[in-house]
C-alpha cells in the first residue's frame, strides 16, 4: 500500500517522451467507495480547469516519481463525472475527527493508506484518541466500511475500535507457557543425560575392551599384509624393467653373489653356486626369480636408466611438437576466454543483480537518480555520462541494451544489503505469521516507496500477504517489537503444542474407534454367526431332502415287505406290493413314510414273471399286436 503523504508533490513522468508533465497536487477519495480515484495535477479556476492522472493511467510509483503513458492520460475532472462531483462536495478529510457509532474517539485525520493498484483504502493514520501510541501521540484506524462524513466528525462503526485492539494474549501467553514447558524439559533431560551418562560409561568400557583386542589382531594382519605387499611391489618393479624371459637368460651358467631365500627364510642357493637350468626353474617356481636375478649381479637401476634414456629423448621431441601446438591452442582459448569472461561476468552480475532485486524495483528505484559512472550499452555506445539524471527515455533504453542491472548499481543500488535482507528473509518467513494481531511500533517500507505496514497499524493477513510479496518479513517482525530468537522459540513451542494437541486427539479417536469397533465387531459377528446357523440349517435341510429323494427314487417299484398302514389303520400297502408314488404321497401324509422306505425288498425277488407284473398294464406301456 501508498501513503497518501508520500504522493502529494511528487512529479509525473510521460514514458513516451521522458519529460516531467505535472507534480501531484492533491488525492482524489471517495468516500461511499472507500476508494482512491486518482490524482490531482492542477486546479485553476476552482476546479473548473482542473486536472486529474486517473490511478487506472499509472504504470509505476517509484521514490522519485510517477509514471505514465503519455501527457494524454491527464485528464479534465469535467469529463470524469464521480471526481467532478467529489471536487464540488469538497470533502476534507485532513483534520476530520473519527468516531465510532457508539461514541468513542478514535482521533483526528492526519494521512491514509491506499491499494495502489486498486485504489482502496487500508486505513487512515490519526493523531490522539482511544488507542493514540504514548510516544508518538498517533495510531492506525482500518478502513473496514466507507465513512459516513458529516461536517464535523467522519463516523465508523463500532467493530473498527475492536479491530485497533492488540492480541497480545496468544504471543506473551504462549512464551509464558513455552517458558514452563523449557523448565520441565530442562529437569526431564538432566535426569535422563544422568542415566544415559552412567549406560555410555558401561557401553565405552565394554567397547575398549573389544577394540584392543581387534587391534592386535589388526595388528598382526597388518604386518602379514605388508610383508605380502612388499615383496609384491618388488617383484612387479623388477618384472617392469627386465621381462621374466629377460631374467631367465641373464641368470643361467651365472654364479651367486648373495645367498637366495624363499618367501619363508629358507636357504634356496648359497653364495657361490653356478645357476643351472633347473636351478632357474625352481627360483620361477618358488616366485623369487628376481631375488636370483639380482643375486647374480643382475642390476635393475642400470636397465633402467638406460631405457629412461632412450624414453626421454622420445618424449623430448614429443614434447616440443605438443608445446608448440598448445602454444598456438592457448593463444586461441585465451583470445576466446577474454571475451567469453566479459560477457560472462556481465551476465553473472546481471543474473545476481536480478536475483536480488527484481527489474521492476531497478526501475522503480533508479527513475530520479544520479548516475555515479558512465554507462554504455553492450554494443559499446554510450547510455548515460556519470553525474546525468535517469529519466524515463535512459531506462527504457537501458532495457532494451540489457544494463538495467548497471544502471541501478550506479545509482547507488546495493545488492549486498538486498541479499543480506534476503537471508534474513528465510529465516523470518516462516516465523512471519506470529506477528498477526500485533501492533507496528514504526512504519515500514520497500526501497520503493511501498508501505507494508504503518506505524499503529494492527497485522492482519493483509499485511502478511503484502510483507511476503515484497520479502519484508523480517522488517515487520521487527516493526512489532518481534525478535528472531523470540520467534524461533515461539515457533518451537507451538509445534510442541501442536504434536501434543495432534497425539491427544489422535488417541482419542483411535479410542473412540477402537470401541466403536469393537462394538461393530461384536454386532457383526452376532449377525455373522446367525447367517451362518440359518445357512447350516438350510443346506442341513437340503442334503436331508437330497438323501430322502434318492430312496424314494430308489424304492418306487420295488415291493414291501411288511403291511403298511396308514392313522386309521387302513391299508396303504400289503406284503408284496409295489410302491407307487401314491403310497409314498400317503405315507408322508400318515408319518410313516421313513418306514416304508426302510421297507422296500431290495434282494432280487425270487418271484415269476406274473407275481412282478402289475395288475393293469402301463399307460405309457406299447400296445401288443396280435
Amino acid at each position: 500500500m501508498r501513503q497518501g503523504s508520500d504522493i502529494l508533490g511528487k512529479s509525473i513522468f510521460a514514458y513516451d517522451t521522458g519529460k516531467m508533465l505535472e507534480s501531484v497536487r492533491d488525492l482524489v477519495f471517495d468516500h461511499e467507495t472507500n476508494q482512491v480515484l486518482g490524482f490531482l495535477v492542477s486546479e485553476a479556476g476552482w476546479f473548473k480547469g482542473a486536472r486529474i492522472l486517473p490511478l487506472a493511467s499509472v504504470k509505476a510509483i517509484g521514490p522519485s516519481g510517477i509514471i505514465t503513458a503519455d501527457k494524454s492520460t491527464l485528464v479534465s475532472a469535467k469529463t470524469l463525472s464521480r471526481i467532478k462531483a467529489l471536487l464540488r462536495e469538497n470533502n476534507i478529510l485532513r483534520g476530520t475527527k473519527i468516531m465510532t457509532t457508539d461514541g468513542r474517539h478514535l482521533g483526528t485525520m492526519v494521512d491514509l493508506f491506499f491499494d495502489e493498484i486498486t485504489g482502496l483504502v487500508e486505513g487512515y493514520e490519526v493523531s490522539g484518541g482511544l488507542f493514540a501510541d504514548a510516544y508518538s501521540g498517533r495510531s492506525f484506524v482500518p478502513a473496514l466500511h466507507t465513512l459516513t462524513i458529516g461536517e464535523d466528525v467522519a463516523f465508523v462503526s463500532p467493530e473498527t475500535a475492536d479491530l485497533m485492539e492488540e492480541q497480545v494474549g496468544g504471543v506473551r501467553g504462549a512464551l509464558q507457557s513455552a517458558s514452563d514447558r523449557l523448565q520441565e524439559a530442562s529437569q526431564y533431560t538432566g535426569t535422563k543425560l544422568q542415566e544415559a551418562g552412567q549406560y555410555t560409561s558401561e557401553k565405552l568400557q565394554a567397547a575398549t575392551t573389544a577394540a584392543q583386542k581387534d587391534w592386535e589382531a589388526l595388528t598382526r594382519d597388518a604386518s602379514e599384509q605388508y610383508d605380502t605387499a612388499r615383496r609384491s611391489a618388488e617383484v612387479s618393479i623388477t618384472n617392469a624393467v627386465v621381462a621374466p624371459s629377460e631374467q631367465q637368460a641373464f641368470t643361467l651358467g651365472k654364479t651367486t653373489q648373495d645367498a637366495v631365500l624363499d618367501h619363508q627364510g629358507h636357504m634356496l642357493f648359497p653364495v657361490g653356486l653356478a645357476i643351472t637350468a633347473a636351478d632357474v626353474q625352481k627360483a620361477s617356481d618358488s616366485g623369487v626369480l628376481d631375488r636370483l636375478y639380482r643375486a647374480t649381479g643382475g642390476d635393475i637401476g642400470q636397465e633402467a636408466r638406460d631405457r629412461i634414456q632412450v624414453a626421454t629423448q622420445a618424449a623430448r621431441e614429443q614434447f616440443q611438437t605438443a608445446t608448440q601446438q598448445a602454444k598456438d591452442q592457448f593463444q586461441s582459448a585465451t583470445q576466446q576466454a577474454s571475451q567469453d569472461l566479459k560477457g560472462l561476468q556481465h551476465d553473472t552480475l546481471a543474473s545476481i543483480t536480478n536475483a536480488a532485486v527484481s527489474p521492476a524495483n531497478q526501475r522503480a528505484y533508479v527513475l530520479g537518480k544520479i548516475v555515479d559512472r558512465d554507462i554504455y550499452t553492450t554494443a559499446g555506445n554510450l547510455l548515460i555520462a556519470e553525474g546525468a539524471v535517469v529519466n524515463t527515455e535512459v531506462l527504457s533504453l537501458a532495457d532494451s541494451a540489457e544494463v538495467l542491472d548497471e544502471l541501478y548499481r550506479a545509482t547507488g543500488g546495493d545488492i549486498s544489503a538486498d541479499l543480506t535482507q534476503q537471508a534474513t528473509g528465510f529465516l523470518a518467513a516462516p516465523l512471519v505469521d506470529q506477528t498477526l494481531g500485533q501492533r507496528a511500533e514504526t512504519t515500514v517500507r520497500t526501497p520503493s516507496g511501498v508501505v507494508i505496514v504503518a506505524a499503529g497499524q494492527i497485522v492482519t493477513e493483509t499485511v502478511l500477504e503484502r510483507a511476503r510479496t515484497h520479502r519484508q518479513e523480517q522488517a515487520l517482525m521487527d516493526a512489532t517489537g518481534l525478535s528472531l530468537d523470540a520467534a524461533l522459540r515461539q515457533g518451537a513451542s507451538q509445534r510442541l503444542q501442536r504434536t501434543n494437541e495432534q497425539f491427544k486427539q489422535r488417541t482419542a479417536i483411535a479410542g473412540r474407534q477402537l470401541q466403536t469397533g469393537a462394538s461393530q465387531l461384536q454386532s457383526e459377528a452376532a449377525t455373522l454367526w446367525a447367517v451362518l446357523q440359518r445357512q447350516a440349517t438350510n443346506a442341513q435341510v437340503q442334503v436331508q431332502q437330497f438323501i430322502e429323494n434318492r430312496r424314494i427314487q430308489g424304492a418306487l417299484g420295488r415291493p414291501v415287505t411288511r403291511v403298511m398302514l396308514d392313522e386309521q389303520d387302513q391299508v396303504i400297502l400289503n406284503v408284496g406290493d409295489l410302491i407307487t408314488h401314491k403310497a409314498i404321497h400317503r405315507a408322508r401324509a400318515a408319518g410313516c413314510l421313513e418306514i416304508l422306505l426302510g421297507s422296500v425288498y431290495s434282494h432280487t425277488p425270487e418271484l415269476t414273471r406274473s407275481d412282478l407284473r402289475a395288475p393293469t398294464p402301463g399307460d405309457a406301456a406299447l400296445v401288443q399286436r396280435g
